[in-house]
């Protein structure tokens, strides 16, 4: 993650009520900036990655995660472009959410450069570029409703549902 991703989620969290329990899709910290600190205040705070390292609570495929705990807040920050099963993914995030629930996502495209999931070169990783119009249609599939999404000249795609 970047700074203008962490800055994004600090943005919006900051403009709407306080948060109780979060799940990040896409936990690990590769680069040293974590969201987690932004929810500092929260009762759970759980980290899903499918590989184990720092950040990660729970190794499972964010499409197929469950929990029993509710949840009002799903957060993936520069995680998407890495999914294959992009769909599976924001229906999970939607399912798992309370009614009142909020998602917040970052992600990249044009003219953002591929880079693999360690911000290195991509090798045997998969990855794509996911522009607002491709996000969009598939958080208006996952169910989503009241999506805001902004995409940059820099290739940063911002998104609250």
């Amino acid at each position: 993650m970047h700074k203008e991703a962490l800055d994004f989620v600090k943005n919006t969290i900051d403009a709407i009520p306080p948060r109780a329990g979060v799940v990040e899709f896409g936990s690990r910290d590769f680069t040293n900036i974590s969201v987690r600190p932004l929810f500092a205040d929260v009762t759970v705070y759980i980290g899903v990655d499918l590989i184990p390292g720092q950040g990660g609570d729970v190794v499972a495929d964010a499409a197929k995660f469950t929990t029993d705990t509710c949840i009002d807040t799903v957060v993936s920050t520069s995680t998407l472009q890495h999914v294959r099963n992009i769909d599976q993914v924001l229906a999970n995030a939607h399912k798992l959410l309370s009614s009142n629930g909020v998602a917040i996502f970052t992600t990249v495209c044009e003219p953002w450069p591929t880079q693999g999931v360690a911000g290195g070169s991509v090798g045997d990783e998969f990855f794509r570029h996911v522009p607002a119009v491709l996000l969009k249609k598939a958080l208006d599939a996952a169910g989503f409703k009241a999506v805001k999404i902004e995409q940059t000249k820099n290739g940063d795609v911002f998104a609250v549902a």
